[in-house]
């Protein structure tokens, strides 16, 4: 707001932050800098006054109908980029969807379920050291020995130490 003869801020009307919010497209951090006071302020005024929060909202709503029509356009324009995320958004239950499965071998998984399980074991024993030095140490040499692999195959990276 603007700060009046006493140096305190007047308070901004309705008005004002519809204006800003609408100019904005709903977007309260931008609204906020427009009327040069902080998002909490905004935020407030929503809270408060009904008006403000249908003013965020139909603008938000407004903004991603723009959006939606901006990509059916692409799509009539047969646009690869646009046919493409719209089925892996809209058309998953036809299998339009990009899936990553990781696994090891033959799809075992990256690491032995008792392989976790002794990995949590060995965080929560070392995480008892006060050294952070030392409890990095000990958990390499613990985690390094614990998945030692037979030559000629690959050693899975070993995980990071616990957080201090």
């Amino acid at each position: 707001g603007i700060e009046n003869s006493l140096g305190r801020k007047n308070r901004l009307t309705i008005e004002q932050v519809i204006a800003a919010v609408k100019l904005c497209h709903g977007k309260v951090f931008a609204a906020a800098e427009k009327l040069h006071v902080n998002a909490q302020t905004i935020y407030n005024y929503r809270d408060r006054y009904p008006e403000v929060a249908e003013a965020i909202r139909k603008e938000q709503e407004l903004m991603l109908d723009t959006a939606e029509l901006a990509l059916f356009k692409a799509i009539a324009a047969k646009r690869p980029w646009a046919i493409c995320f719209y089925l892996k958004c809209q058309g998953k239950a036809r299998g339009w969807i990009e899936r990553a499965e990781i696994t090891g071998a033959n799809g075992a998984p990256l690491i032995a379920p008792d392989t976790v399980r002794a990995l949590v074991q060995i965080f929560q024993e070392v995480n008892l050291i006060q050294d952070p030095a030392q409890r990095q140490r000990v958990f390499a040499e613990r985690a390094d020995k614990l998945l030692e692999v037979p030559k000629g195959e690959s050693k899975p990276e070993t995980p990071a130490p616990p957080p201090a």
